[in-house]
């Protein structure tokens, strides 16, 4: 039997746009050199009506976090840098991490009143802080 009105779930999910960077440079003012291409187009999404997801992805030290957080002037509603795995036992992977998350959470305004225990509490907290910025474009680096 056909469906007439049949939704594609593919209509729905955006998949994020991807800034690959291959090099870094910065220049003794500490501005950025040859990312003037990579820093219009993360400007450029402040202009558009729908929410957007960005990926930007490299390998190690070669200036990612730099680029977006200087782009941005530092103006997040919430920011976030998690713990690397390999310098947590595994039992205890989970638990730092939301220990982490709390932190950011903290230092964008959220009060906590008992620890996190679940990424269910942590991503309820974001939505709170979210909620409650009164920017009209929100910025959420992770």
């Amino acid at each position: 039997m056909k469906h007439e009105n049949k939704v594609d779930i593919m209509d729905y999910i955006k998949l994020p746009k991807l800034i690959s960077l291959r090099g870094f440079g910065r220049n003794g003012d500490d501005d950025m050199i040859g990312r003037q291409k990579e820093k219009q187009y993360l400007l450029s999404l402040l202009n558009e009506e729908e929410s957007q997801f960005v990926a930007v992805f490299g390998r190690r030290r070669i200036g990612k976090t730099y680029l977006v957080r200087e782009t941005y002037n530092h103006e997040f509603v919430f920011q976030h840098t998690g713990v690397s795995n390999i310098e947590i036992e595994e039992p205890s992977r989970i638990k730092a991490q939301l220990k982490k998350f709390e932190e950011s959470l903290k230092n964008f305004g959220y009060a906590c009143k008992e620890p996190l225990s679940s990424w269910d509490e942590a991503f309820a907290g974001l939505k709170q802080v979210i909620l409650n910025s009164s920017q009209n474009k929100k910025i959420i680096f992770h």
